[in-house]
């Protein structure tokens, strides 16, 4: 089987949940002191893949990528990647990014933090409404549900026979027309 670098990091490191920092190549003494900047990151594709996707935006002068600021600060072959944990769920990978990014103040993406919401703060409070009202047609489905069973709670023996044998007819008449459907069908041919 011939593999392009594509398929080769999929094969390698098919759906594995990674949070990872970009940070500068110094020793722990030296990266202590100096309380150097990071950027906490969480992916699914290779760590060499996603670097290199990292690398490409600097390369390409695109400031609006947070990690730009560590490249610009310390030289692209200054800069390491490291995998600091593995997952295997995207919810606790991406709990995990946000413990990063929140608990460490020399870290670039809080830099933007602020700015993000300002220039999108009207699409968040789309998106925003957009999640309360499902949340509200959810709750209303569970309500009609409780509804329900407090009317099946509530009926009496004789009640819930009736109702059995409702369910019992319809189920017969809905057999016999798809009966009828496929009779029709051969003496149609």
């Amino acid at each position: 089987m011939y593999y392009t670098r594509k398929n080769y990091y999929q094969m390698k490191d098919d759906k594995e949940y990674k949070v990872y920092v970009i940070r500068p190549i110094l020793d722990d003494e030296e990266y202590t002191k100096k309380n150097k900047f990071n950027y906490y990151g969480s992916t699914t594709k290779h760590i060499d893949e996603r670097y290199g996707q990292h690398k490409g935006y600097f390369k390409s002068n695109s400031k609006k990528i947070k990690s730009y600021l560590v490249f610009e600060k310390y030289g692209i072959d200054n800069i390491e990647c490291v995998i600091l944990n593995r997952f295997d769920n995207e919810e606790d990978m991406k709990k995990q990014e946000i413990l990063y990014i929140n608990h460490n103040e020399n870290c670039v993406n809080s830099v933007y933090k602020h700015t993000y919401y300002e220039t999108n703060e009207e699409s968040i409070t789309r998106i925003n409404r957009q999640k309360e009202k499902e949340k509200e047609k959810e709750l209303i489905k569970l309500n009609k549900i409780k509804e329900q069973q407090i009317k099946e709670n509530n009926l009496t023996e004789k009640e819930r026979k009736i109702i059995k044998r409702k369910q019992i007819k319809k189920q017969k008449i809905k057999e016999q027309k798809e009966a009828n459907k496929t009779m029709n069908k051969r003496f149609c041919k």
